[in-house]
Formats: C-alpha cells, structure tokens, sequence
C-alpha cells in the first residue's frame, strides 16, 4: 500500500459520487496539526472503485510534493473553529431546504423551508457566539490574521469559505478591542474588493434564501467532500 500519511500531512479520502456518465471522488491532504486542508483534488472514473483509486494517486503525489509547513506546530484552536463554522452553515442549508415537491406550491414551500432555515441558524449563532467567547487574545488575532494560503488565491470557493468564516466569526465577538479591530481591517484590506463582495454577501442573511449565489462558495463546488 502506497504511503498515505509523512510527519506533516496525512491524506484524508472524501467522497465518492455517481455523474451520468462516470464517478466523481474526491480527497484531501491535510496537516496534521492543524487539520486545515491543503490541497483538495478530484478524479473521474468508470466506476467508484477506480475513481476513488485515481483520485488516491492524485493524493499520494501530492503528498509527496509537500515541503514541511513553514508555521508548523502553531494552534489549531482557530482553523478547526474555522472549518466547523464552514461545516455548520452548510448543515443548516442541507437540513432547512428540502428538495421541492413536483406539484408543490412554490410560495408555501418557500416559506416553510425560510423559516426552518431562520430557526436553524439562529441556533448555529447561539452556538458559534459562546464560542468564539473562550478564545484567547492571541486566538482572537489568529482569526483575523489570513494564512499565505487563503491570500495566495483568495477566490478558490474552499478558501473563500474559509475567509468568509473568519469575517462571520470575528462579527460575533463581543466589544472587539482597538488592537483586534486594526487586524480585522488589515485583514479587508489584504482582499480584492470582489472578495469582499462575495463575504458581504455569505455574511448577510441573503445566503440563506439562495442555494447559489454570484460568488463561488464549496456549497455549489465540492460540498461532498465533508
């Protein structure tokens, strides 16, 4: 069996699903003391077990390429914060809007399915608000201090999520001091104004009436590699 895991990264194998005319898996290389997915990568194939197979050797050599992370060893209290805050959203879409029946009244529906989706969400701030309380000051600032990553490419739709959390998590912080406000905004100041579009946008209630939107996001990518 090729090797699966160095001292840094670890391959974690995601998905597989049908597409008409093939399967599509997916997989990721992921560090292993921060759990942050650094690289996220797809294979087709005929069939699932050939699929998961080619996207597997994608990932073995990915692997293999990876130098050590220049920051190794730092916190992993944030980017799992992060990656759950992502994690979360997407369940209360998944769970408030149900597929639509054939013959269902559009307006009825819509209506029943925004206001599960308020109530659903309304929780998931509850929750994410307690937490982001018992972050430590230097946790505080990680989560508004982007990774080279996410500045690397900032409109890839999985970095884009995760650059849309810390935005959503820092507004639930409550009284933000002066020190942490400047990081915040040298953060906005680090993206494009289309980044800071498409947060606006994943940070405002209207991401919960649209099941896409203009903006890339991993909900109309590659949800399926939860």
């Amino acid at each position: 069996m090729e090797q699966r895991q160095t001292a840094y990264y670890r391959i974690e194998r995601g998905r597989c699903r049908p597409r008409p005319d093939s399967c599509l898996a997916a997989g990721s290389v992921v560090r292993k003391d921060t759990g942050e997915a650094v690289s996220r990568l797809h294979a087709r194939g005929s069939t699932a077990e050939e699929a998961l197979a080619n996207v597997e050797a994608l990932l073995v050599r990915e692997l293999e390429s990876l130098a050590p992370p220049a920051d190794w060893g730092r916190d992993g209290t944030v980017p799992s914060l992060i990656r759950e805050y992502v994690n979360a959203k997407e369940r209360v879409l998944d769970e408030a809007w149900r597929p639509k029946e054939i013959g269902e009244n559009g307006e009825a529906w819509g209506t029943e399915c925004q206001e599960k989706f308020e109530k659903l969400e309304k929780l998931r701030i509850a929750d994410f608000t307690k937490r982001v309380a018992q972050l430590t000051e230097f946790q505080r600032l990680d989560l508004v201090t982007p990774t080279l990553r996410e500045l690397a490419d900032p409109m890839d739709p999985w970095i884009l999520d995760e650059t849309s959390a810390r935005h959503g998590l820092y507004r639930l912080l409550d009284k933000p001091g002066p020190l942490l406000e400047a990081a915040y905004q040298r953060m906005r100041l680090a993206y494009d104004p289309a980044v800071d579009t498409c947060l606006k946008f994943n940070n405002s209630s209207a991401w919960g009436q649209a099941k896409e939107s203009a903006c890339p996001t991993r909900k109309t990518t590659s949800a399926f590699l939860q």
